[in-house]
């Protein structure tokens, strides 16, 4: 049997609806507040049962629930908290049940019940990769302009419906759109509506819900606190993101220390002016001087509002190559190969000019005269993809050769085709190096403190993403003066060890305060 995650189902656990079983096949995902698995399903057509794919997510909020057997149980003291939880939980795929049967490019949502102590909805089995892989898969680990607007504009088209609903998701990012493959195309689809809220028309939510997360790099500064109210300009951020990382194959800098600056100038060096600053309005730290909308997003890329074809990609639909190279930038999660990499292009390139400078102080003084009318060169390649840039250097020919001859064994070679050479014609590649250690995984776990515990994600042994602190003496929480006592309890968001927002609570459950460090 295959390993799982921790307090996941294992393979072959069986969940029953009422209306049909499931048969657990392995784990999708999780995350903080649920396990979303790969399960199997018979499904009558007509007279006949099928046997179908299905996912199905599980509320299991893993900072204040544990598992018994089957069963998922809040921890002692956290019952109210666990149940508030669960009915965010069951709303939350209410919403979903309804929108996507309204809307191609959302998830579609099949049953939703109650069992082993908890809750489960079952969705699609979304056919494909998610968006993050397919950018990754291409060669140069990134898209071009025109591909990417083409993916993400049945997304645009999503979010706008949800907004007309009075919807925020607050969680777009590439691992949240998946491309479903159908008989007529790629289809993107829109997934994970864990964090997503809804707003009634007075402002007020539709529940009071009191857990929050954020995915790094793509969340605006004011998902670092709690939103009150609803905010399509939020979203729009994330879609601002989504499409950095396209263009880049790069998660942008945290909200809390990207510099827009830094931004326009990486993004420029991989699109043009109009996209750098349509971006660079729907990322602006300031949610009110920020793009205020998906349709303004659309004008300001120039993008007609709909794609067609009920949001589906073309059968023949393939990304373009992208038409300019990447250079090193602030304010991104950036290795270093493309220092390394133009380094040894540069000296490929000056150790090349000096041995045909070499070869040409070599030949008699007669012979050194201007070049003939149209001579050969061959292009020393730079960073630009398919660039000639750089350096032109003679190539000599039976004109301008001494004896009228080539010798073979000095001859300068010109770079292969790309036909010839199997490979692109970048010079330069444009995926980040793989490090030879893999980055530590985000798990779920408990850490000892002098002054209590922690349980929820963990990262390199810090807490990363969401969890609890239950103190068990007095500490005053750092970068702050808010004084937590013995019983007190924290539900908070972190990265890398560092809070980044948190709820007190005493040991009745009642809310001391919010936390903003």
């Amino acid at each position: 049997m295959e390993d799982v995650k921790p307090g996941a189902l294992r393979e072959g656990t069986l969940l029953s609806s009422g209306k049909r079983d499931y048969k657990v096949v392995k784990v999708l995902g999780s995350g903080g507040f649920g396990v979303t698995y790969l399960v199997k399903g018979n499904v009558k057509a007509d007279n006949v049962w099928v046997e179908g794919l299905f996912a199905v997510k599980e509320h299991f909020p893993s900072s204040f629930a544990t598992r018994r057997g089957d069963a998922v149980v809040p921890t002692p003291g956290h019952e109210a908290e666990f149940n508030r939880a669960l009915q965010d939980f069951i709303l939350e795929a209410t919403r979903l049940q309804k929108f996507g049967t309204q809307h191609e490019n959302i998830v579609k949502v099949n049953e939703i019940f109650e069992a082993n102590g908890t809750a489960y909805y079952v969705m699609q089995h979304v056919n494909g990769m998610s968006l993050t892989d397919y950018a990754r898969s291409m060669p140069e680990g990134r898209l071009d302009r025109a591909s990417a607007l083409t993916v993400l504009d049945p997304i645009f088209s999503a979010i706008e419906f949800l907004h007309s609903n009075r919807v925020n998701h607050f969680d777009i990012k590439p691992d949240n759109i998946m491309l479903h493959q159908t008989e007529q195309g790629l289809m993107p689809v829109l997934i994970d509506f864990g964090l997503s809220i809804h707003f009634r028309k007075n402002g007020d939510k539709t529940t009071p819900k009191e857990f929050y997360g954020l995915s790094e790099g793509y969340a605006p500064i004011e998902q670092y606190a709690e939103i009150n109210a609803f905010s399509p300009a939020s979203d729009v951020y994330a879609l601002g993101a989504t499409l950095v990382f396209l263009l880049t194959g790069h998660i942008p800098e945290a909200a809390p220390k990207l510099k827009i600056s830094y931004l326009r100038q990486y993004l420029s060096d991989v699109t043009d002016p109009m996209t750098v600053e349509a971006i660079c309005r729907a990322m602006e730290p300031d949610n009110e001087r920020r793009t205020q909308s998906v349709a303004q997003f659309r004008v300001d890329l120039g993008l007609v509002p709909s794609l067609g074809n009920g949001g589906t990609l073309p059968m023949d639909f393939k990304p373009g190559k992208p038409t300019r190279p990447i250079s090193d930038g602030n304010g991104f999660r950036n290795t270093p190969w493309v220092k390394y990499t133009l380094a040894a292009v540069g000296a490929a390139a000056v150790a090349l000019i000096v041995f045909l400078g070499v070869r040409w102080m070599a030949t008699p003084a007669e012979d050194q005269g201007a070049p003939t009318e149209n001579p050969e060169t061959v292009a020393v390649q730079g960073a630009g993809e398919g660039s000639q840039e750089s350096t032109q250097v003679p190539v000599e020919t039976p004109e301008n050769t001494p004896e009228g001859n080539i010798d073979p064994a000095v001859e300068p070679q010109r770079p292969a085709t790309p036909e010839q050479s199997g490979s692109s014609p970048a010079s330069l590649p444009l995926r980040p190096a793989q490090p030879q250690t893999p980055a530590p995984a985000v798990t779920n776990g408990t850490l000892s403190f002098p002054y209590g515990s922690y349980t929820g994600e963990i990262k390199g042994g810090k807490p990363h993403g969401r969890g609890t602190v239950h103190f068990t003496s007095s500490h005053t929480i750092e970068h702050t003066s808010v004084q937590a006592s013995a019983g007190d309890y924290m539900n908070g968001s972190y990265s890398n060890g560092e809070l980044i927002t948190g709820k007190l609570y005493n040991a009745d459950g009642e809310l001391l305060k919010t936390i903003i460090p």
